[in-house]
């Protein structure tokens, strides 16, 4: 069993630990790329949802780091 749901996504650092991008509000350059950014485990395995949100994010930081622009070829 996989756990999940224990950093809440929200624009609001009030109700939630990360932005949409799986950046955390309270503290500066962590990103969360496990299976925690998931609202619930679901009844099937996501590990798959867990790479891909992964690779969604390290691309959010490339480009924050002044590479290439998200979705642009390399």
């Amino acid at each position: 069993n996989l756990v999940a749901g224990t950093c809440r996504f929200g624009s609001d650092p009030a109700t939630s630990v990360l932005n949409a991008d799986c950046r955390a509000h309270e503290v500066d350059n962590l990103y969360v790329t496990d299976g925690s950014f998931m609202p619930t485990g679901g009844s099937v395995p996501y590990t798959w949802t867990i790479y891909a949100n992964a690779f969604r994010v390290a691309e959010r930081l490339v480009h924050h780091l002044g590479g290439v622009k998200p979705g642009s070829a390399a």
